[in-house]
């Protein structure tokens, strides 16, 4: 994955910020972290884009979710009673 800007890994600082604020509804975040996005540069917002997308396409890769590089990572659910 390429390296971010500074301007755009401030904004991603940002909303990982509002993101772990657990006092927040998952309205408010959603909200705060649409405005955060929709006041920063074209060229900030397309380059986060695309890193979401490079991240999105390493996560989905071999091996399934979460497969990145190594495709072992399993995730396991509760049997059904």
């Amino acid at each position: 994955m390429t390296s971010l800007s500074d301007g755009a890994k401030q904004l991603a600082t940002q909303m990982k910020i509002i993101h772990d604020n657990m006092s927040l509804t998952p309205i408010q975040e959603r909200d705060q972290i649409k405005a955060l996005f929709d006041g920063a540069s074209d060229e900030i917002k397309k380059e986060l884009k695309s890193a979401k997308s490079q991240f999105m396409a390493g996560m989905m890769g071999p091996g399934g979710p979460m497969g990145g590089p190594h495709g072992n990572h399993h995730f396991t659910t509760p049997a059904s009673a």
